[in-house]
């Protein structure tokens, strides 16, 4: 349960560090889904 937390904090780093990019947020958002199905 860990790892679901874990990922989703280092998504929303990324995403925030790199906000110019759409497509990464879009892979995040898909990451997000996996991870929480």
């Amino acid at each position: 349960q860990e790892r679901k937390p874990l990922k989703r904090y280092t998504v929303e780093g990324l995403v925030t560090s790199d906000v110019e990019a759409p497509a990464l947020v879009e892979d995040a958002d898909d990451k997000i889904i996996e991870t929480c199905a």
